[in-house]
């Protein structure tokens, strides 16, 4: 059996560094990308478990993947963890799930047993 997929999309790359080694430990298979124009596309090809999206970095950016994830039938289902340092930002994402999507919100930083909680909770063990 082959191992859930996750995708990570944020524009740090230390903290894509510590998210794939934390999930790589944890058995998942995983994607990191910063914001780059073809960042749906990949999404879409790969169909992968779980998304991890981070707002505060590349802000319209990263609304304008949440709202596409959204309205495409090929990636609504796919479940979302958010991301922010920005609490506002969360709070934003969270009150208007039907424009946006997402199933968890984090705040940054975040406690790296949270994160694996949150992942288990979605989609299981890898």
């Amino acid at each position: 059996m082959e191992a859930q997929h996750i995708f990570v999309v944020n524009n740090t790359p230390a903290i894509l560094d510590l998210v794939r080694e934390l999930l790589e430990r944890e058995r998942y298979r995983i994607t990191t990308t910063n914001f780059l124009p073809r960042t749906f596309d990949a999404i879409s090809a790969l169909q992968p478990s779980l998304l991890i999206i981070d707002l505060s970095i590349g802000e319209q950016v990263g609304w304008q993947l949440l709202a596409t994830l959204r309205q495409e039938a090929a990636t609504r289902g796919i479940p979302v963890i958010v991301l922010s340092t920005t609490p506002r930002f969360l709070e934003e994402a969270e009150a208007n799930r039907a424009i946006w999507g997402g199933d968890r919100f984090l705040s940054l930083p975040f406690e790296l047993d949270d994160l694996v909680q949150q992942i288990s909770e979605l989609i299981g063990d890898a």
